[in-house]
């Protein structure tokens, strides 16, 4: 099972930023399981690696949610996938998020983390602009009709 995860972020005031996240879970043929979204608000920061880093951990906690075993997890961001297979402790203004995602790994063992190209994420990145929108959603069995074609075409890829 492959779980495609990507963040967006959009100003939403003078000072805030909004972090988007969105997710496309996949059996092991490529079949569109279930995608999500959910946004939320971080004050005077606009940073895609803390966005990447909000949205993994958000996709690390849908397999213990729903009994997902033997999961990969696939993100385009090459820093925070480095970050979380570390055995180093990470000091960066990341790493508090990122220990909370090696801590819920922790309680699944089974969730392996891989980089994909952009191309190869683009189904999750549309979902997190999405977010936008949708606020917090998770659509199970029928993919969400603003990127049905595009996820069902990926799975021929």
């Amino acid at each position: 099972m492959t779980i495609n995860v990507d963040a967006a972020t959009f100003k939403n005031h003078k000072f805030s930023f909004k972090t988007c996240v969105g997710f496309v879970v996949r059996d092991h043929r490529g079949d569109f399981i279930a995608a999500g979204c959910q946004c939320q608000l971080i004050q005077r920061f606009d940073d895609p690696e803390l966005a990447e880093a909000v949205a993994i951990r958000r996709a690390v906690s849908f397999p213990s949610e729903h009994n997902l075993q033997q999961v990969v997890m696939a993100s385009d961001c090459f820093s925070v996938i480095k970050k979380i297979r570390s055995k180093v402790y990470d000091r960066s203004h990341v790493g508090v998020i990122i220990q909370d995602v090696k801590n819920l790994i922790s309680e699944n063992p089974s969730v392996t983390f891989t980089y994909v190209s952009r191309w190869c994420n683009r189904a999750a990145y549309v979902i997190a602009r999405q977010a936008n929108v949708f606020k917090d959603v998770v659509w199970f069995n029928e993919p969400p009709e603003i990127n049905r074609n595009m996820i069902c075409n990926e799975r021929l890829v």
